[in-house]
């Protein structure tokens, strides 16, 4: 009679345990497959056109790896600048460099703000900043920072929400920089200087301030145009980065984030992440995208009997860590990794983010909602 029980009761928890598979194999299919196969589908679609603006940057200096170099600009700008969100303790300036005021002001110029040069006697700024910029040339962001003070305790905070100098502010500088040279007709140094605090910004490994750093090159070939054509400034004195390189830049750097994913396709990955030459965003993608995997690789690593494997996918991304930690800096990312400080909360019932096969599909979920996606490419023609 108890033989028999226990006969009973196995093949009762056999069939639970099976329709609890079955349902999680249809949340897979109804809520995690379909959107994979549309992300991965955008990854092939797009990849040609990647490829194509990583091979056309290649041949400019625009963006280049720089692990150390001679002079850091953090030591000068870090306590210098306005951070956001700001630390509590922290020894970073308390006010942006722009009041509030006139950053508004800023904005409600739209594309008229070189028109309104006159007015920038009148706006509060800190200029301070580009004072002996062009002695730099490189800007590490992750010493004598809050970054640093983080790193100090091994505290994560997740990319997003990782302290830095606020962009906003950094613009508005840069706008009122330019706007000073108008005044001045001093054209070539304010260019000079904005270029200067443009290229320290593509070498932070932080894609928001690479992104700045763009944006600000795009200002100056504006500002460039006005002095030449309304302040009748000699156009041999200076050359502005052609438009075509920033365009292709941006997309380029918010792609490899793109094609930094655990789930892209084995020959992808390895082609931008392996190959002979790290594709350009390399350094900030890892910064931004590896946290997350590093958080759901308890959940997505381990294997069960018919369970899905992702064993490959993490040693594939391993491969390219360690490349990426030789070539970058990644200080704070590096630290959190060696002391195993990487925790995120995963949403979804906390039973089923840990039992097997659940935890896959739940991981996975996640993994696919960090994604990018490719709206870079979506706007801008080849």
């Amino acid at each position: 009679m108890t033989s028999r029980w226990v006969c009973y009761l196995f093949a009762a928890f056999m069939s639970v345990a099976a329709l609890a598979i079955g349902m999680v194999e249809v949340f897979f299919l109804w809520q995690v497959k379909p959107k994979l196969q549309i992300d991965i589908a955008s990854q092939q679609k797009y990849f040609q056109a990647y490829v194509d603006d990583q091979q056309f940057l290649k041949h400019s200096s625009l963006v280049k790896f720089k692990k150390i170099g001679q002079n850091d600009a953090g030591l000068f700008l870090n306590e210098k600048l306005f951070w956001t969100p700001l630390p509590e303790a922290s020894h970073t300036l308390k006010q942006p460099l722009v009041a509030v005021l006139d950053r508004e002001s800023l904005l409600r110029f739209r594309s008229e703000w070189m028109k309104k040069f006159d007015r920038v006697r009148f706006m509060k700024a800190d200029l301070s900043v580009f004072t002996g910029l062009q002695r730099f040339d490189y800007w590490d962001i992750e010493q004598n920072s809050p970054i640093a003070d983080l790193l100090e305790k091994h505290h994560f905070v997740p990319p997003p929400k990782l302290p830095v100098p606020e962009t906003s502010d950094l613009l508005a500088i840069t706008q009122i920089r330019l706007m000073g040279g108008a005044a001045s007709g001093d054209f070539v140094a304010a260019l000079s200087d904005v270029r200067q605090l443009a290229l320290l910004l593509l070498t932070t490994e932080n894609t928001q301030l690479m992104m700045t750093g763009l944006v600000a090159l795009d200002y100056e070939r504006f500002a460039y145009r006005y002095f030449v054509e309304d302040r009748k400034m000699d156009p041999t004195l200076w050359t502005p980065i052609d438009q075509n390189i920033t365009r292709r830049a941006h997309r380029a750097l918010l792609g490899t984030e793109s094609y930094l994913q655990l789930w892209t396709l084995a020959d992808t990955f390895e082609n931008i992440f392996l190959s002979d030459e790290p594709p350009i965003g390399f350094c900030s993608s890892f910064n931004d995208m590896m946290p997350m995997d590093q958080s759901l690789r308890s959940r997505l690593e381990p294997s069960w009997p018919i369970e899905i494997s992702l064993k490959s996918n993490y040693e594939r991304l391993d491969q390219a860590l360690k490349r990426a930690r030789l070539t970058c800096r990644l200080r704070y990312l590096g630290d959190l990794l060696d002391h195993n400080s990487i925790r995120t909360n995963v949403p979804g019932p906390l039973i089923l983010n840990r039992i097997p096969y659940a935890r896959k599909i739940f991981g996975l979920r996640i993994s696919i909602l960090k994604f990018p996606g490719f709206a870079a490419y979506e706007n801008t023609a080849n």
